[in-house]
């Protein structure tokens, strides 16, 4: 979901406010219906011995499943590089469901320890090089149940066992869930990623009401603040450059909360934990795939690309941003606080760990200004909440009053 809003954002704003959400509320661009209906008792299906040949597909199933080979043997061999061991999306049953935008026609499903329970499956027969558990192309659908689902559904009932399901479709069609490349590659680790967090982290918390977020110049303008302490944390060439700008995303984030109160720890942290850590499962991924068409490009220039809009402020600022300022601050625990993954897996935002780690005690906000020039933020900052006051309230469509 990458620094230029035109891809990911794409999906996870404009399409994404119709985009089913899941059971615990991730963001609305990164969500699933709330099909979870119990699972139908799965029929037993007579496993044939008939195959089809990958050379049988057309183009677009096979970029499917080139794009899942190329994924798979980075997870088992440096899972640690993407997140921790207990992400390995290689050893997770997905169902990729092949659509030509108006129906469903067939799907694949890889690591399915029951292939025999699926309707009307058959073997791929896949090339040499390719690094992938047993795959199925499954032809009987359940068109009902697949037609709750808008992109993507984290738990799927099929054959018995709750599955990754996630839709694809020809470029042609839509490019942003097509598996044209890389991009398609980072937008399925994404959104995986999501099922974890909500399978393993006993994920509760994420506020996505934006109605009383404020969004005032004041506000506008220290938010903007952060993002410039947060790039030169990224950028900063020595560990004590580093330090002294964390400690200024540190104090203007305290600031912001004893300002306008828990709504920005429950909504700025909730968020930039679920969607600035998949937000960096990409960035990671990209990494080690050699990606050159990812539009990610570094931590710091996709909080750079997303502050200081002229327009979609309250999209941007309650929203949006989380998914690069998440990332860059998960970025600089990397490079800063060991260990840090598990602490969040365990419910710590990445602000409060920057915060515990490198408290700004002996810094005053006037200093923060300063050293950022503040003085440069204002005037986009009263132009913005000007913006601000002429766009709907709540931006996933609750209230537009």
């Amino acid at each position: 979901m990458n620094i230029q809003k035109t891809n990911l954002r794409k999906s996870l704003v404009a399409s994404l406010l119709v985009v089913a959400l899941p059971t615990m509320g991730f963001v609305a661009g990164c969500h699933t219906q709330a099909t979870q209906a119990a699972t139908p008792k799965t029929q037993t299906h007579q496993q044939s011995n008939v195959s089809v040949e990958f050379n049988q597909l057309d183009k677009t199933d096979q970029r499917a499943l080139t794009r899942m080979a190329e994924t798979y043997p980075l997870f088992a061999s440096q899972a640690e590089k993407i997140w921790r061991s207990n992400f390995r999306m290689d050893q997770d049953i997905v169902y990729l469901v092949r659509s030509d935008g108006k129906q469903d026609l067939h799907g694949f499903v890889i690591n399915h320890p029951k292939p025999e329970s699926l309707a009307q499956a058959k073997s791929v027969k896949l090339p040499s090089g390719f690094k992938l558990p047993p795959v199925y192309q499954v032809a009987g659908l359940n068109h009902k149940q697949l037609k709750q689902v808008e992109n993507y559904e984290f738990e799927y009932p099929l054959g018995g066992e709750s599955v990754f399901m996630l839709r694809y479709v020809p470029e042609k069609i839509d490019r942003f869930i097509a598996p044209v490349g890389h991009d398609w590659s980072l937008y399925v680790a994404h959104e995986d990623f999501h099922r974890i967090q909500e399978r393993k982290w006993g994920y509760v918390e994420n506020d996505q009401d934006t109605r009383d977020y404020d969004f005032s110049a004041n506000q506008l303008a220290l938010i903007a603040l952060e993002d410039k302490a947060l790039v030169a944390a990224l950028k900063a060439d020595s560990p004590g450059a580093r330090k002294t700008f964390i400690q200024h995303f540190v104090k203007v984030r305290g600031e912001r909360i004893r300002l306008y109160g828990q709504k920005i720890k429950h909504l700025d942290g909730a968020q930039e934990r679920a969607e600035g850590t998949a937000r960096y499962i990409e960035h990671r991924l990209g990494e080690l795939l050699g990606s050159k068409e990812t539009n990610l490009a570094t931590f710091a220039e996709a909080i750079e690309y997303e502050s200081m809009p002229e327009e979609s402020i309250r999209d941007n600022s309650a929203f949006g941003r989380f998914y690069a300022t998440g990332a860059g601050q998960a970025r600089l625990l990397d490079l800063t606080v060991p260990g840090w993954k598990a602490d969040l897996e365990k419910g710590a935002t990445q602000y409060q760990l920057l915060a515990k780690h490198f408290p700004a005690t002996n810094i005053s906000l006037d200093q923060v200004k300063q050293a950022h020039d503040f003085g440069k933020i204002l005037p986009w900052a009263k132009r913005a909440a000007q913006v601000a006051k002429k766009e709907p309230k709540d931006i996933f469509g609750h209230d537009h009053s």
